[in-house]
């Protein structure tokens, strides 16, 4: 399986773009010294390579200039992604106290001046005044000149943000607004990646009243002022890479090659194959699933609807449904004229509505189909299938034989999980944590996730320690892509259901408590882990010494975690301080609720409402929340804000209004 990783080295660069890479870094590295801030825009579509350009740059910097790399993908607010992109900033930098001190103002009276987009919004181009209120513009406008002159002594830094064409349009305003206005100090040279077209469509409101820069493109060109293009594929290394791949693919399941014509099926399918990720795509689906596949089918056949299952799955789904059209051969009726032109017109008048869409690559999909299908290469191309290409089909079980069509769609079950894909799923737990990752990932993307966890229950025995292990850790690393829920719903949750499989796992082995505690400890600290021992510490599993000491570390984690992060960073809050009292005390979650300021009170107080589907209506859940707070208190601050409405919006008042109304019901 390929996990779309980007490169490292220059060592596995398969698509010699090495000297590109070199040629950046050594124009950064000889750049003068106090220079203005710099903005270099390394732009290529989707799959284009440009996380391994980053990677190679970076290298080639190492050692001559100080390298941050930004990933803005981390952070769901503008407020956490500039608190934090100048903390890393910060972070990067050889500052005394003085200077540090004066960068952490700076970045408060940004965050605290409430940044704001709109569209009449102009590129500042290092004019913050155009989005702080007026109030403000003269401390920071003060401090900037501080700064200004302190990044002018020193080293150049350079800032890698990557995947920008992956945020949505206000994180893309974001960043370049804080490219560009916010933090364009002197020696400081900024490369971004990005696809063009979508920043270019990310961007089309932004200036939409201010007609000078209403175009897009224009608007970025003033931003960006060294436009790189990532350089095009070379037709042979990117076969190359296809062939590399592919022929793994073949490795992993011994296939039969007798016959097969790799360069052949590259020609088919290299319409399909912009980039490596479709490369990728399409030999991660042809490897998945080539394990559900208990008989033996032609290789070559194969791949071709794999192809089009993936590209063109339309066309996929028709020819699922036509066996009776498709298959045989018309030459078996050449001497029965009547025949033949029956069952070729009945063929014509198919194909005929199948490309009467404007399909994009609707000469490539002739071409595959009548690869595929001597009876379409008949109506198509007007010509019968060499005899020696019919007996090659037939050696192999080709899909042109009624007999063996639907074993090239067994693997297409969009309700159920085949033993070959659950077996898939045990030996990469037993023997690769990549390939267990990729395996569920894909079969998450299916749509097939639960279907899988409640199969495995049925499977324990083939697990081997070490397949528990991989297990737990994937998950851990994972959850967010894997378990993503409903806000509030912990006992039928995705994460309850992966946590009741890892119980009957550990449970079923009969393993001694330390390896238990030792799987366990080994995870990282964050909410997966978390909801892990919370849930374990309700079954007889461990030994009260060995849980205590998870608890206590899972206890001090929390701890950690609500003393160092702002309010609004903290991701499911309700679960966490429910976590939190649990393994510490009511003591603790009532004193760190009761020193919220009010706004952020009201946010908390949101968490615990809500939708009642027989009443129709939002209800408070006091029983969850008393758990962690004193109510009576809540009462008295929550009357005191209502007294005080003007100072909130209609949205809050409506959370004090539920709380308050309905607490002398319960």
């Amino acid at each position: 399986m390929y996990n779309d990783s980007p490169i490292e080295y220059k060592n596995y660069d398969r698509l010699n773009r090495t000297n590109f890479a070199d040629s950046i870094a050594t124009s950064i590295i000889n750049l003068p010294q106090k220079s203005d801030s710099i903005v270099i825009g390394l732009m290529g579509g989707w799959g284009t390579g440009k996380s391994s350009l980053l990677n190679l740059v970076a290298n080639g910097l190492k050692g001559y200039v100080n390298v941050l790399r930004f990933n803005p993908w981390n952070y769901y607010s503008q407020q956490m992604l500039f608190s934090s992109f100048f903390d890393e900033l910060i972070g990067c930098l050889d500052l005394n106290s003085k200077f540090s001190a004066l960068f952490q103002k700076y970045k408060y009276k940004i965050i605290g001046a409430g940044v704001e987009f709109a569209n009449t919004v102009q590129p500042g181009f290092g004019l913050v005044s155009n989005f702080v209120p007026d109030s403000e513009f003269k401390t920071l406008d003060k401090l900037r000149d501080k700064l200004n002159d302190f990044f002018k002594h020193q080293p150049k830094t350079v800032v890698i943000i990557d995947d920008i064409d992956r945020l949505n349009p206000n994180e893309v305003k974001q960043i370049f607004q804080l490219v560009k206005s916010l933090a364009d100090f002197p020696n400081l040279i900024y490369i971004l990646a990005f696809d063009k077209n979508y920043v270019n469509y990310a961007l089309k409101d932004w200036n939409m009243y201010d007609e000078k820069y209403s175009h897009t493109e224009e608007f970025i060109d003033k931003i960006i002022q060294v436009p790189l293009t990532i350089p095009k594929f070379g037709g042979e290394d990117f076969f190359n890479i296809f062939k590399y791949k592919f022929n793994k693919v073949l490795k992993n399941h011994n296939s039969n090659v007798k016959n097969f014509n790799i360069d052949k099926l590259y020609l088919l399918l290299s319409p399909f194959l912009k980039n490596i990720r479709d490369i990728n795509r399409f030999c991660n689906a042809l490897d998945f699933y080539l394990y559900s596949m208990d008989t033996e089918i032609w290789i070559h056949d194969f791949a071709l609807v794999t192809a089009l299952h993936i590209f063109e799955n339309d066309i996929y789904d028709s020819i699922k449904k036509n066996q009776e059209l498709l298959t045989g051969n018309l030459e078996t009726f050449e001497d029965n004229i009547d025949l033949m032109d029956i069952l070729g017109g009945n063929l014509k008048n198919y194909l005929n509505a199948l490309f009467d869409n404007n399909l994009k690559h609707e000469n490539s999909i002739k071409q595959i189909l009548s690869d595929l299908f001597p009876k379409v290469n008949y109506i198509i191309n007007a010509s019968y299938t060499p005899k020696s290409e019919i007996s090659i089909k037939k050696e192999h079980c080709g899909i042109m034989q009624k007999e063996f069509f639907d074993l090239y769609f067994t693997f297409d079950n969009s309700n159920s999980l085949s033993k070959s894909r659950i077996d898939s799923v045990i030996n990469a737990a037993n023997n690769n944590v990549d390939d267990l990752k990729t395996n569920l990932l894909l079969i998450n993307e299916m749509d097939l996730l639960d279907s899988l966890i409640g199969q495995l229950i049925n499977h324990g025995s083939s697990f081997e320690d070490v397949g528990i292990q991989n297990l737990i850790k994937t998950f851990n690393d994972n959850y967010k892509e894997l378990c993503v829920d409903e806000p509030f719903k912990p006992l039928n949750s995705k994460i309850s259901n992966v946590i009741n499989l890892i119980y009957f796992l550990l449970n079923d082995k009969n393993l001694d408590d330390y390896s238990i505690f030792e799987m366990i400890n080994k995870s990282k600290n964050n909410y997966f882990k978390t909801f892990l021992i919370w849930e374990l510490n309700n079954v007889d599993l461990l030994c009260e010494e060995l849980m205590s000491k998870l608890k206590n570390d899972i206890s001090n984690y929390l701890s950690d975690y609500f003393e160092k992060k702002e309010f609004f960073e903290i991701e499911h809050i309700r679960s966490k301080i429910i976590f939190w009292k649990d393994f510490s005390s009511f003591e603790v979650t009532n004193k760190y609720i009761s020193k919220l300021n009010d706004e952020n009170l009201i946010s908390f107080i949101s968490e615990f409402v809500e939708h009642d589907v027989f009443k129709n209506e939002n209800v408070m859940r006091y029983k969850y929340l008393e758990n962690v707070v004193k109510l009576d208190s809540l009462v008295e601050r929550l009357k005191l804000i209502k007294d005080s409405y003007h100072e909130f919006n209609s949205e809050q008042m409506e959370i004090v209004d539920l709380f308050l109304d309905n607490y002398s019901e319960e």
